[in-house]
């Protein structure tokens, strides 16, 4: 590793010295002490910092371009969220809040049960119970889509072990 100065720097690749100086400020590392750099490690930082540099700026033209799709895209978003094929976020999460609103609900109305309960078969069939009744919310709440799932406390267990 060579030890060069500001002046040497600039010169090797090929900028003045003030430059160097505006890198160091913008965070150029291989400084070693006052005026002096580690010369490989400045220049590839240069070198880097050059092939970002090195993009072409984009035209009226290009800008307009991008901007015409950008709004294409836009319009195609909201032309399919009226259409009803494109559900929008904020109503995704107004739903998914009422699931596990009711979810929650559920489960605490099964802990305050299951806590009285005394006999194990009470507990289970309590827990059968909740099931059943968060199965019937997510269904009535989700529609189709929910159809398909099925609670039971064995699959439940099941997942609680598996980690899912």
């Amino acid at each position: 590793m060579s030890i060069v100065t500001s002046k040497e720097l600039a010169d090797a690749v090929g900028v003045s010295v003030r430059r160097i100086q505006q890198y160091v400020k913008q965070g150029m590392p291989g400084k070693v002490t006052r005026d002096r750099y580690t010369y490989e490690v400045c220049k590839a930082w240069i070198d880097d910092r050059r092939r970002d540099d090195a993009s072409p700026p984009m035209t009226l033209n290009d800008e307009r371009q991008r901007l015409a799709r950008v709004q294409a895209d836009s319009w195609e978003i909201k032309l399919q969220a009226t259409r009803g094929v494109l559900m929008l976020v904020a109503t995704h999460e107004q739903h998914l809040r009422g699931v596990f609103a009711a979810t929650k609900s559920s489960m605490n109305a099964w802990v305050s049960r299951a806590t009285n309960a005394v006999d194990r078969s009470d507990r289970q069939r309590l827990a059968d119970e909740v099931l059943t009744d968060i199965e019937r919310r997510v269904e009535s709440m989700c529609g189709n889509a929910a159809s398909g799932i099925e609670l039971t406390p064995s699959k439940i267990r099941n997942a609680g072990r598996l980690g899912g």
